[in-house]
């Protein structure tokens, strides 16, 4: 099927001779698809839902990526994101590979995002580049009701030596998938340097440096200005317990979210337009988790060389980080395949799930399957035995990193 084709068949185009198409299905482009002047809509997978306007301020390239209902992609590039009803990018939009955009997530210019994942509502400014995140927290759209990321923010996610085990949390899958969390802000031109956590309600001032952990309903005002200059060996690693509590901690969180979609969403599918929203939604959330195994991994691959320099140096702490290293790689192998078989994650909290379903299904009918309404309209004794539920998965996996690196090294 041509433009023409598309135009038949109700999908609006304002200036064909601008268009291009190239390798898509041309049934995954629905009518009442609002398509701009200078598109180019490229891959099978693309998908594009009634109401999405494509190409309102300007230039865009559509790559295998996933557009739902009342969608505004103003100016920009995706390839292999998906946007889930009412998300808005502005001009200079980048969404690259494992993006993710529930309902209602927005931003506004010259954005950069990949193996980026925001929960409904959250709220990136200008000038931003926020990689390698999960973002939740709020309870609306109105102001001061949802996460919001300043104009300027920076996620610093490659270390000096050259890996990315640098993911950061900003709230948490259990909690923030009931929209019923106290938001985050993190202030404009401000500098995360991952990986950290990020609790519910925890603040920035504008313009400061961030390297640690953010407390709930505490304002951090930023860390200390660093001077000098010391010796450096890139390729001795020194603790690493911080880092691998926070990536597993990360997966366990991604693990989540994906049985969420798998088993809530989809459930809540009305029609085949949320089934593939919904299953492509989880397709990359499976993206994110099958980064950070990967980058996991590859800095697995550098402990070797970082214990043989250990071995050879003097520094008073070097047996503790022989015996940290060496079991990490040792245990590697067993961590890794319990995270990559987390689709077989059957162990379900039968005391909390179904009644959580069942309370969840009843209340999706009266609000005919809206996915919003449906979640805020939940009973608090329904939502708490959904959050335990999501929550016995997050610790499930903690719990077994712990199991199998059980030395002091790792408290």
């Amino acid at each position: 099927m041509d433009i023409k084709g598309l135009i038949k068949k109700g999908v609006v185009v304002k200036n064909p001779l601008t268009v291009t198409l190239i390798d898509i299905a041309p049934e995954r482009i629905l009518p009442g698809a609002i398509i701009y002047p200078n598109v180019t809509l490229i891959g099978k997978r693309t998908f594009i839902a009634p109401g999405a306007s494509i190409g309102k301020k300007g230039p865009v390239t559509v790559q295998n990526s996933v557009i739902g209902k009342n969608v505004v992609l103003g100016q920009g590039f995706c390839e292999e994101s998906v946007f889930l009803d009412g998300s808005t990018l502005g001009a200079g939009f980048s969404a690259r590979i494992g993006t993710l955009y529930e309902e209602g997530a927005n931003s506004a210019q010259f954005t950069d995002t990949k193996m980026t994942i925001s929960l409904p509502w959250i709220t990136y400014g200008s000038n931003i580049n926020g990689c390698d995140l999960i973002a939740a927290g709020g309870r609306g759209p109105e102001i001061g009701q949802f996460t919001e990321f300043g104009t300027g923010f920076v996620h610093f996610n490659f270390t000096v030596r050259g890996d990315k085990a640098t993911p950061s949390l900003f709230g948490n899958i259990p909690e923030g998938v009931f929209l019923r969390s106290k938001r985050i802000f993190i202030g404009g031109n401000t500098s995360i340097i991952g990986p950290i956590v990020a609790d519910f309600g925890s603040l920035t001032a504008a313009g400061v440096r961030v390297s640690c952990d953010l407390k709930k309903e505490h304002i951090y005002l930023g860390d200390s200005p660093l001077s000098g200059e010391h010796s450096y060996d890139v390729d001795t690693y020194t603790s690493l317990s911080k880092v691998y509590k926070k990536n597993i901690n990360f997966i366990a969180n991604l693990i989540a979210l994906w049985h969420w979609y798998k088993k809530v969403r989809l459930k809540c599918a009305e029609g085949d337009i949320y089934e593939i929203l919904y299953t492509e939604g989880a397709k990359n959330v499976q993206m994110n988790i099958e980064e950070r195994l990967y980058q996991l991994e590859f800095l697995v691959n550098k402990l070797p060389l970082s214990i043989k320099n250990l071995k050879e140096k003097g520094r008073p702490d070097k047996e503790r980080l022989i015996h940290q290293q060496e079991s990490l790689v040792k245990n590697w192998p067993k961590m890794q395949s319990l995270l990559q078989n987390y689709q077989k994650e059957t162990e379900l909290d039968e005391k909390n799930y179904q009644p959580f379903m069942e309370g969840f299904l009843a209340v999706a009918e009266r609000y005919r399957k809206d996915y919003i309404s449906t979640i805020k309209g939940l009973r608090e004794e329904d939502v708490q035995r959904g959050n335990t539920w999501l929550s016995g998965i997050v610790d499930r996996f903690n719990l077994s990193f712990g199991k199998f690196c059980q030395s002091p090294e790792y408290t």
